[in-house]
């Protein structure tokens, strides 16, 4: 829905003006997940026990609207207002049925994916990853590139580095544990939001060479490729095969063995030998 109405500009109007939009993830509301409260769950399961009264459509992958007071009145699965049209009608007869009154927003609009809070010296990566045909042609999985934020510890990031003091055209493998924990995460977007246990690494090799070394930078040029396995599906075994080639670059001070830039990306990455994909990675400036 992001890719299709929810970037119309009559619907971002009407629900910023008209509306208080929330929205949930199902995986959250799992009765194993730590991050929503028994009483956040009693609340979702009554707006949708209030909806089947009601007689409108139920489900966890649905819009629900509910009045002033908290309670559901009105719901709409999601593939039926996919079309902008839909979703329109929906949100206007709802205007219409409680007279609402245009104002303004009541939350200013920041962005969804923020890097974390990270000790001094961490190594803060975001990730990107975009499948083929990504867009609004993509469908579900494909239609934003997937993100992530990883952190590395400063005892981590030194990985990258060599053993020895750095001599141009000097050449070595970067620690594979710290390789690993980057290199995990290069595979497309996919419906399981968990990492682990579905993501295998079967073969990683990552080597770096020094560029240069002056006024106290040192530079190298990263090098490597990745095969892992990824479920896709969340909840049973789905796996996909991904196979890349990666390009990258970073820098460090010498004196304090401090990474000051970082960025790798896929050379070629395919899925399956059959879908092609792009993961580009970059360092997190504070």
């Amino acid at each position: 829905m992001r890719a299709g109405p929810l970037s119309n500009d009559k619907v971002i109007d009407l629900l910023n003006h008209s509306f208080v939009p929330v929205y949930t993830s199902n995986e959250d509301y799992e009765d194993k997940s730590p991050k929503v409260s028994a009483e956040e769950r009693k609340a979702l399961r009554q707006i949708q026990d209030e909806c089947f009264a009601n007689r409108t459509s139920v489900g966890t992958v649905h819009v629900y609207i509910l009045n002033p007071q908290g309670h559901a009145i009105d719901s709409s699965h999601v593939a039926a207002v996919t079309e902008t049209k839909r979703l329109l009608a929906v949100l206007q007869r709802n205007v219409d049925k409680l007279d609402t009154n245009h104002g303004q927003p009541i939350i200013k609009p920041e962005r969804q994916s923020v890097a974390p809070d990270a000790p001094t010296g961490s190594l803060v990566l975001h990730l990107v990853a975009r499948g083929q045909d990504t867009g609004p042609q993509g469908g579900s999985w494909r239609e934003f590139p997937g993100e992530n934020w990883l952190v590395l510890s400063s005892d981590q990031a030194k990985g990258f580095l060599p053993r020895d003091r750095p001599e141009v055209g000097a050449q070595y493998d970067v620690n594979a544990t710290t390789a690993m924990k980057l290199l995990q995460y290069f595979y497309p977007q996919s419906e399981d939001p968990v990492d682990s246990p579905w993501t295998k690494i079967d073969a990683q090799s990552l080597k770096a060479m020094i560029l240069s070394v002056r006024d106290g930078i040192a530079r190298a040029r990263l090098q490597g490729e990745v095969s892992l396995q990824r479920n896709f599906y969340p909840g049973k075994v789905s796996p996909e095969h991904m196979h890349a080639t990666l390009l990258g670059f970073f820098e460090w001070r010498m004196i304090n063995g401090r990474i000051t830039s970082f960025e790798l990306v896929t050379d070629d990455a395919t899925r399956d030998q059959k879908e092609h994909y792009a993961v580009a990675v970059r360092m997190e400036t504070r």
